[in-house]
């Protein structure tokens, strides 16, 4: 039986938002920088973040807007 699409994409974003929350903690306070991909007005660029921080492809992206269980994530 198939995975749901849910089933697959909580833990990567699980994981790869954990391994950014630590590159940012590693950052002494002073200085410190976004580790997640940012939009020109300092939000979250979803796209970004699907796509290259991921590797899902721009198709599986959509996934993040239909779902609010990954945008909450997020």
């Amino acid at each position: 039986m198939p995975r749901s699409i849910l089933e697959t994409l909580v833990p990567l974003v699980g994981e790869r938002l954990e391994a950014l929350d630590a590159a940012w903690e590693a950052q002494p306070e002073e200085g410190r920088r976004p580790t997640l991909p940012m939009t020109d007005d300092g939000k979250v660029n979803v796209r970004a973040f699907a796509v290259e921080v991921c590797g899902l492809t721009q198709a599986q992206e959509q996934h993040f807007y239909k779902k609010p269980e990954l945008a909450a994530l997020v």
